[in-house]
């Protein structure tokens, strides 16, 4: 038997993730697997009051990593790729290099 994470990892209909929560994750596994991660780290098993508490403290450590990107135009977790940023990625790699 496999394990129960890997599924809801990649198929929404399986996932407890919020719709928009899910639409807003990343193109790739990686940021899918990381929100998952975030959300039901450690906010299983708990009291109603323990829940909340739970839930006021991930969106405080939310808010802050958005004023953190708002403030100094720096996000605090890796950057989500795209085509475009791997592209430019790319390109600059290219000009380091001497062709052989």
């Amino acid at each position: 038997e496999g394990t129960k994470f890997a599924l809801p990892a990649l198929y929404f209909p399986k996932s407890l993730m919020l719709a928009k929560i899910w639409k807003a994750c990343p193109w790739t596994t990686n940021g899918n697997e990381q929100a998952h991660c975030s959300i039901n780290q450690d906010g299983t098993n708990l009291t109603l009051l323990g829940g909340v508490m739970h839930g006021q403290d991930y969106d405080e450590q939310a808010a802050t990593s958005i004023d953190i990107h708002n403030a100094y135009g720096m996000n605090i977790c890796d950057r989500g790729s795209t085509h475009a940023h791997r592209t430019l990625w790319d390109i600059s790699r290219l000009g380091q290099y001497p062709l052989l």
